[in-house]
This record gives structure tokens, C-alpha cells and sequence, in this order.
């Protein structure tokens, strides 16, 4: 199986372009399931049909799925659904509300990876294709491993035993209901769950990611930095899709102004994420909805490429920290035996190579520190903080 997964700034074409990826697949014989991770669900209008949080035929070798993290709670974890609820009414917040509350920040994220888990071990599909929420939201879901894994570590096990002891006399002390040990097991599952889901995001043989973007200076200065902190946590950008390019035949000064823009940005696309295949789609004059529209924008997508490729399998970025120290090693192909000058403000670092410039983003980390010593090896700049 393979995973793909776009992401991008809101309103760039994700989902149109996740619609269009699964269209141009199942055309070619691979059974496919495009799923939204998005809260703000669009996929159902693209495709024109009504969409639920189970796979939904579309087309011969297409289903579409949009995931509703109410319904997989009281669904699939209703342990956790039924305690959470009964702790927000010994808190005095009525059963209605109370059902509403338990959609936690973060809760779709968890239920986006639980939805891979899930699919991956049923295998009825060939390829995933997932259309998540904008950048910030994207990057949560994937560092959301990290963040539940410190906490189990450290939280749950001890807790755990912690419980056994106070529900003794909970009644006497304790007005907030203690969870049972079937709340213990649901969340030991999930946690189980999400630790193999990220060794399956994490294989690059697996799993693409694919950064939708315009050709727009706040769209491609969103896009670095998703870019960068997305190979820092392990995850493979194979490409990124330029969309909303304007075509050269448009005539007048407005117009004019808008497409030289537009190719100095593609150009600053092509330098900042040097080693990436860069693809592009045009502008088009109607809004892409329907399947007729999908498919012919799905032609225009890849070209004569099979989507199912992987186009990148270089990691051009590793951070490291070596006793108080940091280690930063970036791919830069470019660079090979000239002379270059290193700029840095705060978290922008910038290479100069003769007329050539690259900006790169650095993790936040790294924002007050300065560059102590740089050198370059086999295609990569090390540089130490």
C-alpha cells in the first residue's frame, strides 16, 4: 500500500488536488481512497456527492471518506467517550454540552491516524490519499506522536498504578469519577496503535508527503517553514504542486504585473526546494468541482508521471544536539567545491553562491544562536551552533 498526503496553506487547492490524484488512480486500475482530515470537509464538494465517515463508492476503483471524530468516539472508543462525558457532569455541565466538549483539541488529529492504522491493516485499498487541513494543523497531527508518546511514558504507567490506590476511597475524597482499568486498556490500544501508524509515515517507501502551494510570497514562506519542521520530525516531502499558475497568453498591464510576479516566485519555488520535483497546474477559468473537472485537471497533474512514484528519497534535513551544542546538516547539491557566504537573521539562514541565493528556515531552536563554524561535505553543509 501507499500513502500520499497533501498539505498546504488554506484555500491553495489541497483538496482539489487530492480529488484529482485519486481520479487519475482509479483510472489506471488502482483501487483508491481519498479521505479529508479537515474539520472544514470539502471533499464532498468536489466530488459533488455526499461523503460520511465511511469509505463512499465514487467512481469504478474510487471511494472517498471524510472522518468525523464525534462519530468515531462514541463509535469505536466509547470507553473513553463515556468517562469523559461522565467527568464534565460532576463538573455541573449539562449532558448535551458535555457530549459537545468532548471534541478536545487535537482529538481529529488523533482520529486521522487511528483512520490510517486502520485502513492500512484492512488492506482493501492500494494507495491512501489524504487530504488534511492547513499546514499549522498538519504538523500537529504528526508531531502528535511525539507528544502522546513523553506523556505515556512518563504519565501513564504511574498514574495507572496511582489510580489502583485512591479509588479505594475515592467515594470519601473524590467528587471526579476515576477511570477504569478499561479506560487504561482503550488508551494503551490507541497509544499501540499510533506508534505503528508512524512507522508507517515515516517509510518513504510507504508514504509521501506532497506540499500544495500558489506561486505567492506568503504561501511559499508557509510552505518552507511546513517543509522544514516536516523533515526535521522524520516525514519524506517528495514534491511540491504549484496550482493557480496564470498562463502566459493573458494580455494588459494587470494582468502583465500578476504573471512576471508569478514566474520570479516560481523561480524562488525551484531554488528553495532544491532536491523536489516541482509540479504545476494552470489557473483555470471555472471552479474545480465535479468529476468532469477532476479528470481533466487530473491529466494535467502529473502528466505522463505515475503518481504512485516516489520522487524523492533524499532526507535534506537532520538536527542533532551534541552537548550544548547543535549539529544542522542540509542537503545543498549546488554548492560542491565554490566558494559560499552564510547570512543568518533569526530563523532565516541565507546562501550566497556567486549570484545565486538560497533561504532556508531554521527549526526555532535555533533562532538566538549563531553559526560557529560551517563546512561542506558530500552534497550537504554541516553546520554547527
Amino acid at each position: 500500500m501507499r500513502i500520499i498526503i497533501y498539505t498546504g496553506k488554506g484555500g491553495v487547492g489541497k483538496t482539489s488536488v487530492a480529488a484529482a490524484s485519486g481520479v487519475k488512480l482509479s483510472q489506471a486500475g488502482v483501487k483508491t481512497l481519498v479521505i479529508s482530515t479537515d474539520l472544514a470537509h470539502s471533499l464532498a464538494d468536489s466530488f459533488d456527492i455526499s461523503l460520511n465517515h465511511e469509505p463512499t463508492p465514487v467512481i469504478e476503483n474510487l471511494w472517498a471518506e471524510e472522518i468525523n471524530p464525534q462519530s468515531e468516539l462514541e463509535e469505536r472508543w466509547d470507553r473513553i467517550y463515556n468517562y469523559m462525558v461522565q467527568i464534565f457532569k460532576v463538573m455541573g455541565i449539562k449532558e448535551v454540552f458535555a457530549e459537545e466538549l468532548n471534541l478536545l483539541p487535537g482529538i481529529e488529529e488523533l482520529f486521522s491516524l487511528l483512520e490510517i492504522y486502520r485502513h492500512y491493516q484492512k488492506g482493501e485499498f492500494d494507495v491512501l490519499i489524504l487530504d488534511c487541513p492547513p499546514t499549522a494543523s498538519t504538523l500537529r497531527l504528526l508531531s502528535l506522536f511525539d507528544v502522546v508518546g513523553w506523556y505515556m511514558e512518563r504519565f501513564f504507567k504511574i498514574e495507572r498504578r496511582s489510580t489502583k490506590v485512591l479509588r479505594k476511597f475515592t467515594d470519601t475524597l473524590f467528587n471526579i469519577p476515576l477511570p477504569e482499568d478499561d479506560v487504561y486498556e482503550t488508551i494503551s490500544e490507541i497509544y499501540e496503535r499510533m506508534a505503528v501508524t508512524k512507522e508507517i509515515l515515516a517509510n518513504p517507501k510507504l508514504t509521501s508527503i506532497r506540499l500544495v502551494m500558489n506561486p505567492e510570497q506568503m504561501v511559499i514562506n508557509e510552505s518552507q517553514r511546513a517543509y522544514t519542521y516536516l523533515n526535521l520530525y522524520g516525514f519524506n516531502v517528495d514534491s511540491v504542486i504549484v496550482n493557480k499558475v496564470l498562463p502566459d497568453n493573458l494580455s494588459g498591464d494587470f494582468y502583465s504585473s500578476w504573471i512576471k510576479r508569478q514566474k520570479e516566485n516560481l523561480e524562488m519555488i525551484r531554488e528553495i526546494f532544491t532536491p523536489l520535483e516541482i509540479f504545476t497546474l494552470p489557473l483555470l477559468s471555472d471552479e474545480l468541482k465535479g468529476l468532469k473537472n477532476l479528470e481533466m485537471i487530473s491529466k494535467k497533474l502529473y502528466d505522463e508521471r505515475d503518481p504512485l512514484d516516489c520522487f524523492n528519497d533524499v532526507k535534506p534535513m537532520e538536527l542533532e544536539k551534541e552537548g550544548d551544542n547543535y549539529h544542522f546538516k542540509v542537503y545543498v547539491p549546488f554548492l560542491e567545491k565554490k566558494k559560499f557566504e552564510l547570512y543568518q537573521k533569526g530563523i532565516v539562514l541565507i546562501i550566497t553562491v556567486g549570484s545565486y541565493k538560497r533561504k532556508l528556515v531554521l527549526p526555532q531552536i535555533l533562532s538566538n544562536k549563531e553559526v560557529k563554524k560551517a563546512r561542506y561535505k558530500n552534497q550537504y553543509l554541516h553546520l554547527y551552533f
